[in-house]
Protein backbone atom coordinates (compact mmCIF):
# COMPACT_ATOMS: atom_id res chain seq x y z
CA UNK A 1 0.00 0.00 0.00
CA UNK A 2 1.71 3.68 -0.83
CA UNK A 3 1.69 5.57 2.28
CA UNK A 4 3.13 9.03 0.82
CA UNK A 5 1.90 11.46 -1.88
CA UNK A 6 5.45 11.65 -2.66
CA UNK A 7 5.63 8.61 -3.68
CA UNK A 8 2.52 8.86 -5.97
CA UNK A 9 4.07 11.85 -7.22
CA UNK A 10 6.84 9.83 -8.61
CA UNK A 11 4.76 7.20 -10.07
CA UNK A 12 2.35 10.09 -12.02
CA UNK A 13 5.23 11.75 -12.99
CA UNK A 14 7.21 8.29 -14.50
CA UNK A 15 3.61 7.55 -15.83
CA UNK A 16 4.52 4.07 -15.31
CA UNK A 17 4.68 1.76 -11.47
CA UNK A 18 8.12 0.97 -12.14
CA UNK A 19 9.78 4.29 -11.30
CA UNK A 20 7.06 5.11 -8.60
CA UNK A 21 7.68 2.20 -6.36
CA UNK A 22 11.18 2.12 -6.91
CA UNK A 23 11.30 4.95 -4.46
CA UNK A 24 9.19 3.86 -1.61
CA UNK A 25 11.50 3.28 1.13
CA UNK A 26 11.04 -0.28 3.32
CA UNK A 27 8.64 2.12 5.75
CA UNK A 28 5.91 2.66 2.79
CA UNK A 29 6.65 5.84 1.32
CA UNK A 30 9.73 8.92 0.78
CA UNK A 31 11.23 9.95 4.02
CA UNK A 32 9.21 13.67 4.96
CA UNK A 33 12.84 15.38 4.44
CA UNK A 34 13.49 13.86 0.85
CA UNK A 35 9.97 14.12 -0.33
CA UNK A 36 10.28 17.63 0.42
CA UNK A 37 13.33 18.11 -0.85
CA UNK A 38 12.57 16.09 -3.93
CA UNK A 39 9.60 18.40 -4.32
CA UNK A 40 9.31 21.86 -3.00
CA UNK A 41 12.00 23.61 -4.88
CA UNK A 42 12.05 23.04 -8.76
CA UNK A 43 15.47 25.27 -9.52
CA UNK A 44 17.49 22.32 -7.53
CA UNK A 45 17.58 19.87 -10.06
CA UNK A 46 20.60 18.45 -9.53
CA UNK A 47 20.05 17.69 -5.94
CA UNK A 48 16.36 16.38 -6.69
CA UNK A 49 18.38 13.76 -9.11
CA UNK A 50 20.70 12.67 -6.30
CA UNK A 51 17.78 12.31 -3.58
CA UNK A 52 15.83 10.11 -6.04
CA UNK A 53 19.35 8.12 -6.94
CA UNK A 54 19.55 7.33 -3.25
CA UNK A 55 16.43 5.91 -2.63
CA UNK A 56 15.77 3.96 -6.33
CA UNK A 57 19.43 2.19 -5.86
CA UNK A 58 18.83 0.18 -3.03
CA UNK A 59 18.00 -3.26 -3.89
CA UNK A 60 16.09 -3.96 -0.21
CA UNK A 61 13.97 -1.22 -1.22
CA UNK A 62 13.72 -2.44 -4.82
CA UNK A 63 12.61 -6.08 -2.66
CA UNK A 64 10.28 -4.52 -0.50
CA UNK A 65 8.25 -2.52 -3.31
CA UNK A 66 8.18 -5.48 -5.36
CA UNK A 67 6.08 -7.39 -2.68
CA UNK A 68 4.24 -4.43 -2.11
CA UNK A 69 3.23 -3.63 -5.88
CA UNK A 70 1.81 -7.67 -5.69
CA UNK A 71 0.05 -7.35 -3.04
CA UNK A 72 -2.10 -4.39 -3.80
CA UNK A 73 -5.55 -4.31 -4.97
CA UNK A 74 -7.81 -1.82 -6.66
CA UNK A 75 -9.69 -1.09 -3.55
CA UNK A 76 -6.72 0.54 -1.88
CA UNK A 77 -6.29 2.76 -4.98
CA UNK A 78 -10.10 3.67 -4.47
CA UNK A 79 -9.19 4.28 -1.05
CA UNK A 80 -6.67 6.32 -2.15
CA UNK A 81 -8.63 8.29 -4.46
CA UNK A 82 -10.88 8.87 -1.85
CA UNK A 83 -8.46 10.69 0.15
CA UNK A 84 -7.11 12.66 -2.57
CA UNK A 85 -10.91 13.55 -3.62
CA UNK A 86 -11.52 14.67 -0.36
CA UNK A 87 -8.26 16.89 0.61
CA UNK A 88 -8.82 20.60 1.86
CA UNK A 89 -8.37 23.28 -0.52
CA UNK A 90 -5.46 24.53 1.55
CA UNK A 91 -3.85 21.37 1.26
CA UNK A 92 -4.44 21.01 -2.40
CA UNK A 93 -2.70 24.62 -2.74
CA UNK A 94 0.05 23.34 -1.03
CA UNK A 95 0.61 20.75 -3.00
CA UNK A 96 0.83 22.18 -6.15
CA UNK A 97 3.24 25.11 -4.55
CA UNK A 98 5.34 21.88 -3.80
CA UNK A 99 5.18 21.01 -7.63
CA UNK A 100 2.46 18.54 -7.44
CA UNK A 101 -0.10 18.04 -9.83
CA UNK A 102 -3.43 16.20 -7.98
CA UNK A 103 -5.44 15.61 -11.24
CA UNK A 104 -2.19 14.00 -12.97
CA UNK A 105 -2.24 12.09 -9.99
CA UNK A 106 -5.42 10.90 -9.91
CA UNK A 107 -5.56 10.42 -13.20
CA UNK A 108 -2.57 7.94 -12.80
CA UNK A 109 -4.19 6.08 -9.72
CA UNK A 110 -7.70 5.74 -11.79
CA UNK A 111 -5.26 4.43 -14.52
CA UNK A 112 -3.75 1.59 -12.09
CA UNK A 113 -7.40 0.87 -10.63
CA UNK A 114 -8.71 0.07 -14.27
CA UNK A 115 -5.78 -2.24 -14.87
CA UNK A 116 -5.01 -4.36 -11.99
CA UNK A 117 -3.49 -6.77 -13.72
CA UNK A 118 -0.71 -4.67 -14.39
CA UNK A 119 0.14 -4.12 -10.98
CA UNK A 120 0.86 -7.66 -9.99
CA UNK A 121 3.18 -7.64 -13.69
CA UNK A 122 5.01 -5.62 -12.58
CA UNK A 123 5.81 -6.43 -9.30
CA UNK A 124 6.72 -9.43 -11.04
CA UNK A 125 9.24 -8.04 -13.30
CA UNK A 126 10.69 -5.78 -10.94
CA UNK A 127 11.63 -8.65 -8.54
CA UNK A 128 13.85 -9.52 -11.51
CA UNK A 129 15.54 -5.77 -12.07
CA UNK A 130 18.82 -4.61 -10.84
CA UNK A 131 18.27 -1.30 -9.60
CA UNK A 132 20.96 0.01 -12.39
CA UNK A 133 18.59 -1.62 -14.63
CA UNK A 134 14.95 -0.08 -13.37
CA UNK A 135 16.79 3.43 -13.32
CA UNK A 136 17.34 2.40 -16.91
CA UNK A 137 13.34 1.84 -17.24
CA UNK A 138 12.68 5.06 -15.54
CA UNK A 139 15.05 7.34 -18.02
CA UNK A 140 12.96 5.55 -21.13
CA UNK A 141 9.39 6.22 -19.34
CA UNK A 142 10.42 10.14 -18.06
CA UNK A 143 11.37 10.65 -21.94
CA UNK A 144 8.11 9.13 -23.51
CA UNK A 145 6.28 10.67 -20.85
CA UNK A 146 5.61 13.69 -22.47
CA UNK A 147 4.01 11.96 -25.76
CA UNK A 148 1.66 9.82 -23.30
CA UNK A 149 0.40 12.67 -21.36
CA UNK A 150 -0.51 14.58 -24.51
CA UNK A 151 -4.47 14.39 -25.69
CA UNK A 152 -5.01 11.67 -28.41
CA UNK A 153 -5.92 13.28 -32.11
CA UNK A 154 -8.09 12.76 -34.97
CA UNK A 155 -6.75 10.92 -37.86
CA UNK A 156 -7.34 14.26 -39.97
CA UNK A 157 -5.21 15.73 -37.59
CA UNK A 158 -2.20 13.44 -37.98
CA UNK A 159 -1.93 13.74 -41.11
CA UNK A 160 -1.05 17.60 -41.35
CA UNK A 161 2.45 19.08 -40.71
CA UNK A 162 3.91 18.75 -36.94
CA UNK A 163 4.48 22.56 -36.93
CA UNK A 164 0.76 23.62 -36.57
CA UNK A 165 0.65 21.08 -33.50
CA UNK A 166 3.20 22.32 -32.16
CA UNK A 167 1.81 26.13 -32.09
CA UNK A 168 -1.54 25.27 -30.75
CA UNK A 169 0.08 23.26 -27.71
CA UNK A 170 2.87 26.10 -26.77
CA UNK A 171 -1.11 28.36 -27.33
CA UNK A 172 -2.58 26.36 -25.00
CA UNK A 173 -0.08 26.74 -22.43
CA UNK A 174 0.58 30.07 -22.76
CA UNK A 175 -3.12 30.82 -22.00
CA UNK A 176 -2.37 28.43 -18.62
CA UNK A 177 0.21 30.67 -17.45
CA UNK A 178 -1.33 33.80 -18.10
CA UNK A 179 -4.32 32.64 -16.17
CA UNK A 180 -1.92 31.00 -13.24
CA UNK A 181 -2.35 33.14 -10.32
CA UNK A 182 1.49 34.65 -8.91
CA UNK A 183 1.86 33.56 -5.42
CA UNK A 184 4.50 35.31 -4.29
CA UNK A 185 5.79 39.07 -3.43
CA UNK A 186 6.06 40.07 -7.75
CA UNK A 187 2.12 40.25 -7.03
CA UNK A 188 1.25 43.16 -4.94
CA UNK A 189 -1.97 41.82 -3.26
CA UNK A 190 0.68 38.97 -1.99
CA UNK A 191 2.63 41.52 -0.66
CA UNK A 192 -0.39 43.55 1.04
CA UNK A 193 -1.37 40.22 3.02
CA UNK A 194 2.32 39.48 4.37
CA UNK A 195 2.49 42.96 5.40
CA UNK A 196 -1.37 43.37 7.12
CA UNK A 197 -0.58 39.56 8.74
CA UNK A 198 3.07 41.46 10.03
CA UNK A 199 0.97 44.11 11.49
CA UNK A 200 -1.33 41.68 13.44
CA UNK A 201 1.66 39.39 14.57
CA UNK A 202 3.14 42.48 15.96
CA UNK A 203 0.08 43.66 18.00
CA UNK A 204 -0.23 40.60 19.01
CA UNK A 205 3.21 40.54 20.61
CA UNK A 206 2.75 43.70 21.91
CA UNK A 207 -0.41 42.80 23.70
CA UNK A 208 1.12 39.75 25.02
CA UNK A 209 4.50 41.42 26.31
CA UNK A 210 1.78 44.07 27.95
CA UNK A 211 0.30 40.84 29.75
CA UNK A 212 3.69 39.19 30.96
CA UNK A 213 3.46 39.98 35.40
CA UNK A 214 4.38 38.12 38.03
CA UNK A 215 1.13 35.67 38.80
CA UNK A 216 0.22 35.33 34.88
CA UNK A 217 -0.58 31.85 33.63
CA UNK A 218 0.61 30.72 30.98
CA UNK A 219 -2.68 29.27 29.34
CA UNK A 220 -3.93 32.52 29.92
CA UNK A 221 -1.37 34.15 27.70
CA UNK A 222 -1.50 31.79 24.89
CA UNK A 223 -5.20 31.64 24.86
CA UNK A 224 -5.05 35.86 24.92
CA UNK A 225 -2.79 35.54 22.17
CA UNK A 226 -4.41 33.26 20.06
CA UNK A 227 -7.70 35.95 20.78
CA UNK A 228 -5.79 39.05 19.36
CA UNK A 229 -4.63 37.09 16.13
CA UNK A 230 -7.75 35.43 15.40
CA UNK A 231 -10.47 38.58 16.12
CA UNK A 232 -7.96 40.73 14.14
CA UNK A 233 -7.67 38.82 10.65
CA UNK A 234 -11.42 38.23 10.79
CA UNK A 235 -11.67 41.95 10.19
CA UNK A 236 -9.70 42.14 7.20
CA UNK A 237 -9.83 40.84 3.77
CA UNK A 238 -13.78 40.11 4.38
CA UNK A 239 -15.04 39.48 1.08
CA UNK A 240 -15.66 36.43 -1.00
CA UNK A 241 -13.33 35.13 -4.05
CA UNK A 242 -15.06 33.31 -6.52
CA UNK A 243 -17.90 32.60 -3.70
CA UNK A 244 -15.02 31.35 -1.20
CA UNK A 245 -14.27 33.18 1.86
CA UNK A 246 -10.48 34.08 2.29
CA UNK A 247 -8.75 32.13 5.09
CA UNK A 248 -7.43 34.18 7.74
CA UNK A 249 -6.44 33.84 11.63
CA UNK A 250 -3.66 31.89 13.17
CA UNK A 251 -0.14 30.57 11.07
CA UNK A 252 1.63 29.16 13.99
CA UNK A 253 0.09 28.44 17.99
CA UNK A 254 1.20 31.08 20.52
CA UNK A 255 3.51 29.66 22.86
CA UNK A 256 5.18 31.05 25.52
CA UNK A 257 8.24 29.39 26.90
CA UNK A 258 9.67 30.32 30.50
CA UNK A 259 13.53 29.98 31.47
CA UNK A 260 15.04 26.40 30.44
CA UNK A 261 12.36 25.90 27.74
CA UNK A 262 13.39 27.46 24.74
CA UNK A 263 10.35 26.93 22.49
CA UNK A 264 7.00 24.97 21.62
CA UNK A 265 5.39 25.23 24.60
CA UNK A 266 1.65 25.90 24.44
CA UNK A 267 -0.34 24.25 27.58
CA UNK A 268 -3.80 21.98 27.36
CA UNK A 269 -5.39 23.13 30.42
CA UNK A 270 -5.22 19.89 32.44
CA UNK A 271 -0.81 20.77 32.22
CA UNK A 272 -0.88 24.09 33.44
CA UNK A 273 2.58 24.65 35.42
CA UNK A 274 2.94 27.19 38.18
CA UNK A 275 2.28 30.95 37.38
CA UNK A 276 5.04 33.55 36.62
CA UNK A 277 7.89 35.16 39.05
CA UNK A 278 9.60 37.82 38.82
CA UNK A 279 12.58 37.45 37.09
CA UNK A 280 11.78 34.60 34.68
CA UNK A 281 12.85 34.80 31.35
CA UNK A 282 10.04 34.16 29.14
CA UNK A 283 10.22 33.71 25.29
CA UNK A 284 7.45 34.44 23.22
CA UNK A 285 6.63 32.61 19.99
CA UNK A 286 3.43 32.83 17.41
CA UNK A 287 2.35 33.61 13.38
CA UNK A 288 -0.55 35.16 11.52
CA UNK A 289 -1.25 34.05 7.91
CA UNK A 290 -3.87 36.41 5.53
CA UNK A 291 -5.24 33.47 2.68
CA UNK A 292 -2.01 31.40 3.14
CA UNK A 293 0.68 33.96 3.75
CA UNK A 294 2.82 33.70 6.64
CA UNK A 295 4.55 36.49 8.85
CA UNK A 296 5.67 34.99 12.47
CA UNK A 297 7.69 36.91 15.02
CA UNK A 298 9.37 35.58 18.56
CA UNK A 299 10.14 37.68 21.52
CA UNK A 300 12.21 37.55 24.59
CA UNK A 301 11.19 39.55 27.65
CA UNK A 302 11.87 39.38 31.56
CA UNK A 303 8.95 39.50 33.85
CA UNK A 304 9.13 42.60 36.42
CA UNK A 305 8.42 43.08 39.76
CA UNK A 306 5.61 44.51 41.02
CA UNK A 307 7.19 47.91 41.36
CA UNK A 308 7.55 47.44 37.30
CA UNK A 309 11.57 46.95 37.62
CA UNK A 310 13.14 44.43 35.88
CA UNK A 311 16.07 42.93 37.18
CA UNK A 312 18.41 40.57 34.37
CA UNK A 313 21.67 39.10 35.14
CA UNK A 314 24.61 40.40 33.00
CA UNK A 315 24.76 36.56 30.99
CA UNK A 316 21.25 37.67 30.31
CA UNK A 317 21.71 40.72 29.28
CA UNK A 318 24.53 39.52 27.16
CA UNK A 319 22.48 36.46 25.73
CA UNK A 320 19.61 38.81 24.87
CA UNK A 321 21.85 41.19 22.79
CA UNK A 322 23.43 38.97 21.27
CA UNK A 323 20.22 37.15 19.70
CA UNK A 324 18.60 40.17 18.91
CA UNK A 325 21.81 41.41 17.20
CA UNK A 326 22.25 37.94 15.16
CA UNK A 327 18.79 38.16 13.98
CA UNK A 328 19.26 41.93 12.30
CA UNK A 329 22.72 40.65 11.16
CA UNK A 330 21.52 37.45 9.84
CA UNK A 331 17.90 39.72 8.18
CA UNK A 332 20.32 42.01 6.53
CA UNK A 333 22.76 39.20 5.14
CA UNK A 334 19.39 37.11 3.55
CA UNK A 335 19.50 38.97 0.06
CA UNK A 336 18.83 38.33 -3.59
CA UNK A 337 21.88 36.24 -4.83
CA UNK A 338 23.17 35.68 -1.61
CA UNK A 339 23.84 32.25 -0.04
CA UNK A 340 22.47 30.19 2.86
CA UNK A 341 26.24 29.57 3.97
CA UNK A 342 26.90 33.23 4.33
CA UNK A 343 24.10 34.15 6.66
CA UNK A 344 25.44 31.27 8.95
CA UNK A 345 28.92 32.58 8.72
CA UNK A 346 27.27 35.97 9.85
CA UNK A 347 25.69 34.40 12.85
CA UNK A 348 28.04 32.86 13.96
CA UNK A 349 30.59 35.68 13.63
CA UNK A 350 28.02 37.42 16.02
CA UNK A 351 27.52 34.77 18.69
CA UNK A 352 31.57 34.24 18.79
CA UNK A 353 32.31 38.25 19.62
CA UNK A 354 29.10 37.81 22.61
CA UNK A 355 30.92 34.21 23.77
CA UNK A 356 27.78 32.47 23.50
CA UNK A 357 26.93 29.56 21.16
CA UNK A 358 23.76 29.39 18.96
CA UNK A 359 21.05 26.54 19.29
CA UNK A 360 21.87 24.28 17.18
CA UNK A 361 18.31 22.54 16.71
CA UNK A 362 17.34 26.04 15.14
CA UNK A 363 16.62 26.84 11.96
CA UNK A 364 15.80 29.50 9.31
CA UNK A 365 13.43 28.45 7.16
CA UNK A 366 11.99 29.93 3.80
CA UNK A 367 8.13 30.39 3.32
CA UNK A 368 5.54 29.65 1.00
CA UNK A 369 1.65 30.11 0.83
CA UNK A 370 0.33 27.64 3.41
CA UNK A 371 4.54 26.52 3.88
CA UNK A 372 5.33 27.41 7.03
CA UNK A 373 8.82 25.59 6.75
CA UNK A 374 9.98 25.73 2.88
CA UNK A 375 12.95 23.78 1.55
CA UNK A 376 15.60 26.36 1.68
CA UNK A 377 17.21 26.47 5.50
CA UNK A 378 19.70 28.43 6.99
CA UNK A 379 21.66 26.96 10.18
CA UNK A 380 22.80 28.99 12.52
CA UNK A 381 26.24 27.11 13.29
CA UNK A 382 28.68 25.65 10.42
CA UNK A 383 28.10 21.45 10.44
CA UNK A 384 30.96 19.74 11.89
CA UNK A 385 34.07 17.44 10.70
CA UNK A 386 31.71 14.18 12.20
CA UNK A 387 27.98 15.96 11.17
CA UNK A 388 29.81 16.17 7.77
CA UNK A 389 30.37 12.68 7.25
CA UNK A 390 27.13 11.72 8.50
CA UNK A 391 25.65 13.71 5.76
CA UNK A 392 23.90 16.07 8.25
CA UNK A 393 24.92 19.31 6.77
CA UNK A 394 22.40 21.76 5.13
CA UNK A 395 22.16 21.87 0.88
CA UNK A 396 23.30 24.96 -0.05
CA UNK A 397 21.31 27.50 -1.39
CA UNK A 398 20.94 30.69 -3.18
CA UNK A 399 18.57 33.54 -2.21
CA UNK A 400 16.21 35.25 -4.91
CA UNK A 401 13.89 38.04 -5.38
CA UNK A 402 10.32 37.84 -4.36
CA UNK A 403 10.72 35.03 -1.59
CA UNK A 404 10.27 35.48 1.92
CA UNK A 405 12.17 33.83 5.04
CA UNK A 406 11.45 33.38 8.76
CA UNK A 407 14.85 35.11 10.77
CA UNK A 408 14.74 32.13 13.69
CA UNK A 409 17.54 32.98 16.31
CA UNK A 410 18.34 31.29 19.52
CA UNK A 411 21.22 31.93 21.37
CA UNK A 412 22.10 30.21 24.66
CA UNK A 413 24.90 30.80 27.45
CA UNK A 414 25.54 27.17 27.73
CA UNK A 415 26.21 24.41 25.20
CA UNK A 416 23.68 24.80 22.61
CA UNK A 417 22.41 21.75 22.86
CA UNK A 418 18.76 21.99 23.30
CA UNK A 419 16.80 18.52 23.42
CA UNK A 420 12.99 17.51 24.36
CA UNK A 421 12.33 16.60 27.90
CA UNK A 422 9.62 15.80 29.94
CA UNK A 423 7.25 18.60 28.77
CA UNK A 424 4.13 17.17 26.35
CA UNK A 425 3.74 17.87 23.11
CA UNK A 426 1.25 19.81 21.95
CA UNK A 427 1.93 21.46 18.63
CA UNK A 428 1.59 19.87 15.93
CA UNK A 429 1.05 20.20 12.08
CA UNK A 430 -0.41 17.99 9.02
CA UNK A 431 2.14 16.14 6.74
CA UNK A 432 0.46 16.76 3.62
CA UNK A 433 1.92 14.60 1.78
CA UNK A 434 1.59 11.59 3.58
CA UNK A 435 -1.23 9.75 3.48
CA UNK A 436 -2.22 6.42 5.45
CA UNK A 437 -5.66 4.03 6.37
CA UNK A 438 -5.70 4.91 9.89
CA UNK A 439 -7.33 1.59 11.97
CA UNK A 440 -8.27 3.38 14.93
CA UNK A 441 -11.25 4.93 15.36
CA UNK A 442 -10.16 7.62 17.35
CA UNK A 443 -6.87 8.41 14.87
CA UNK A 444 -9.12 8.70 12.01
CA UNK A 445 -11.72 10.99 13.91
CA UNK A 446 -8.95 13.03 14.70
CA UNK A 447 -7.23 13.17 11.29
CA UNK A 448 -10.33 14.06 10.12
CA UNK A 449 -11.35 17.19 12.03
CA UNK A 450 -7.05 18.65 11.55
CA UNK A 451 -7.50 18.07 8.01
CA UNK A 452 -10.81 20.13 8.08
CA UNK A 453 -9.67 22.68 10.54
CA UNK A 454 -5.34 22.74 10.30
CA UNK A 455 -5.07 21.15 7.06
CA UNK A 456 -1.51 22.68 6.50
CA UNK A 457 -0.28 24.85 9.28
CA UNK A 458 0.74 24.20 12.68
CA UNK A 459 -1.80 23.85 15.25
CA UNK A 460 -2.29 23.02 19.05
CA UNK A 461 -4.53 20.31 20.59
CA UNK A 462 -6.22 22.77 23.04
CA UNK A 463 -7.96 23.92 19.95
CA UNK A 464 -9.46 20.48 19.03
CA UNK A 465 -13.31 20.02 20.17
CA UNK A 466 -12.56 17.25 22.25
CA UNK A 467 -8.86 16.98 23.72
CA UNK A 468 -9.01 13.11 25.33
CA UNK A 469 -10.51 11.63 22.90
CA UNK A 470 -7.92 13.08 20.55
CA UNK A 471 -5.16 12.12 22.49
CA UNK A 472 -6.21 8.46 22.26
CA UNK A 473 -5.41 8.76 18.08
CA UNK A 474 -2.68 11.04 18.23
CA UNK A 475 0.06 7.94 18.49
CA UNK A 476 -1.04 6.22 15.74
CA UNK A 477 -1.33 9.67 13.20
CA UNK A 478 1.99 9.98 14.74
CA UNK A 479 4.25 6.72 13.88
CA UNK A 480 2.87 6.94 10.33
CA UNK A 481 4.07 10.25 9.50
CA UNK A 482 0.37 12.06 9.26
CA UNK A 483 1.43 14.49 12.11
CA UNK A 484 4.42 16.49 12.38
CA UNK A 485 4.91 17.06 16.06
CA UNK A 486 6.91 19.91 17.51
CA UNK A 487 8.95 19.53 21.00
CA UNK A 488 8.71 21.64 23.83
CA UNK A 489 12.89 22.29 23.35
CA UNK A 490 15.14 22.52 26.91
CA UNK A 491 18.67 24.11 27.54
CA UNK A 492 19.59 23.38 31.14
CA UNK A 493 23.61 24.07 30.39
CA UNK A 494 22.59 27.64 30.55
CA UNK A 495 20.31 30.69 29.86
CA UNK A 496 18.62 31.39 26.35
CA UNK A 497 17.33 34.05 23.90
CA UNK A 498 15.02 33.85 21.29
CA UNK A 499 13.76 36.46 18.72
CA UNK A 500 12.34 36.04 15.06
CA UNK A 501 10.95 38.07 12.26
CA UNK A 502 9.57 37.98 8.67
CA UNK A 503 11.87 39.52 5.72
CA UNK A 504 10.63 40.02 2.20
CA UNK A 505 13.34 39.97 -0.71
CA UNK A 506 11.77 43.10 -2.02
CA UNK A 507 13.00 44.73 -5.51
CA UNK A 508 14.05 47.35 -3.24
CA UNK A 509 15.68 45.56 -1.32
CA UNK A 510 15.19 43.15 2.33
CA UNK A 511 12.44 44.53 4.55
CA UNK A 512 11.61 43.36 7.97
CA UNK A 513 8.22 43.30 8.47
CA UNK A 514 7.85 41.89 12.27
CA UNK A 515 9.01 41.77 15.53
CA UNK A 516 9.62 44.33 18.33
CA UNK A 517 12.66 46.45 19.50
CA UNK A 518 15.17 44.92 21.84
CA UNK A 519 14.02 45.94 25.56
CA UNK A 520 15.96 48.75 27.10
CA UNK A 521 17.09 46.28 30.47
CA UNK A 522 19.23 43.53 28.03
CA UNK A 523 22.55 45.35 28.03
CA UNK A 524 26.01 44.34 28.01
CA UNK A 525 29.55 45.48 27.99
CA UNK A 526 30.60 43.35 25.34
CA UNK A 527 31.10 44.72 21.77
CA UNK A 528 30.35 43.52 18.71
CA UNK A 529 33.32 42.68 15.71
CA UNK A 530 34.17 45.69 13.28
CA UNK A 531 31.69 43.93 10.24
CA UNK A 532 29.08 43.37 12.72
CA UNK A 533 29.46 46.86 14.49
CA UNK A 534 29.18 48.76 11.10
CA UNK A 535 25.92 46.45 9.80
CA UNK A 536 24.40 47.44 12.99
CA UNK A 537 25.18 51.63 12.67
CA UNK A 538 24.12 50.93 8.78
CA UNK A 539 20.77 49.64 10.50
CA UNK A 540 20.60 52.23 13.09
CA UNK A 541 20.98 55.11 10.53
CA UNK A 542 18.33 53.55 8.00
CA UNK A 543 15.83 53.14 11.22
CA UNK A 544 16.01 56.95 12.06
CA UNK A 545 15.73 57.96 8.64
CA UNK A 546 13.02 55.85 8.10
CA UNK A 547 11.62 57.34 11.71
CA UNK A 548 12.02 60.65 10.96
CA UNK A 549 10.21 60.22 6.89
CA UNK A 550 7.51 58.72 9.06
CA UNK A 551 7.07 61.99 11.12
CA UNK A 552 7.32 64.06 8.36
CA UNK A 553 5.02 62.84 6.86
CA UNK A 554 2.64 62.71 10.10
CA UNK A 555 3.31 66.63 10.97
CA UNK A 556 2.13 67.43 7.42
CA UNK A 557 -1.08 65.36 7.43
CA UNK A 558 -1.80 67.45 10.80
CA UNK A 559 -1.32 70.74 9.35
CA UNK A 560 -3.36 69.87 6.50
CA UNK A 561 -6.29 69.05 8.98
Amino acid sequence: MIKSTASLLALCCLLTPIAGFSLLSTSGGLSSSTATALFSTPSSEERQKELLAQEAMNAANLKESAQRMKSMKPQDIEEMLKEMDNMPAAQLEQLKSMGMDPEIMKSTMNMMKDNPEMIGKMGEVMENMTPEELMEQSRIAQQNFGFMAQPDTTTAASTSTVTPITAEVEEEEEEEEEGEEVTDLSNSDVCTKYQEAAKIVNLALTGLVGQIKAGAKVLDLCEFGHTVIHNAAQKLFTKKVNGQAIERGVAFPVCVSVNDVVCNYSPLSSEERDPLKAGDVVKIDLGCHIDGYISVAAHTVVVPDEDGSVKVEPEMGNVAVCAYNAMLIAAKAIAAGAKNNDVTLAVERVANAYDVKPITSARMHQMKRYVLDGIKEIALKAPTTEEIERGEQLAECEFEQNEVYAVDVAMSTGDGNARPQDLRITVFKRNVETQYLLKMKAARSLLGEVDKKFPTLPFSLRHLEDVRQARLGLNECIQHGLLQPYPCLHDHSGLVAHFKCTVLLLPSGTAKITGLDLPSYFTTDKTPDEETANVLKQLDEEAAKKAARKAAKKNKKKKKN
